[in-house]
């Protein structure tokens, strides 16, 4: 099976989810294994270890993604229904063809939505399982780390693109 851009998706989340299950599902069974204990910090480390392993499988495939230089320019398609925010982050390339692009990708606020898209979508699963109660306190949680790990991922990254 040949990778191909999430063009289908409104956001990348869609698309990486299948491949992300095993973690959440051991998020998930983490999270019952601790409720009944006080939060502290070794059990903030451990979560975050989890929600650090999720991050790095999205950046992966959002590395795949990104690689597919014969694809350059692939979210401006007329079919592509992918979230501008998201567009911004998987296809880099297209800022060498679309000056209003790459001004809206180096402006980096797309870099929060995509970190509140990935907090909501961990709290959402979370939730399915209706004895954990993920909330406000998580998600701003999730999105710092996601945040802070997409900063680092496009510095790191930035050589590819030039």
């Amino acid at each position: 099976q040949s990778l191909k851009p999430p063009v289908s998706h409104k956001t990348f989340l869609a698309a990486v989810s299948p491949k992300i299950t095993r973690v959440v599902s051991d998020l998930r069974r983490y999270l019952h294994s601790i409720s009944e204990r006080d939060n502290n910090m070794e059990i903030r480390q451990q979560r975050a270890e989890y929600v650090d392993e999720l991050i790095g499988m999205i950046f992966s495939y959002a590395a795949e993604i990104q690689s597919l230089t014969d694809l350059q320019g692939w979210s401006q398609q007329e079919d592509c229904i992918l979230k501008a925010a998201h567009q911004l982050w998987l296809d880099p390339l297209r800022q060498h063809t679309d000056p209003d692009f790459k001004l809206r990708r180096e402006g980096g606020e797309w870099v929060t939505e995509i970190a509140e898209d990935f907090a909501h979508w961990l709290n959402t699963r979370l939730n399915k399982d209706e004895k954990l109660n993920m909330g406000a306190v998580e998600f701003r949680e999730w999105a710092k780390l996601m945040r802070s790990r997409l900063r680092e991922f496009e510095a790191a990254q930035q050589e590819n693109w030039q």
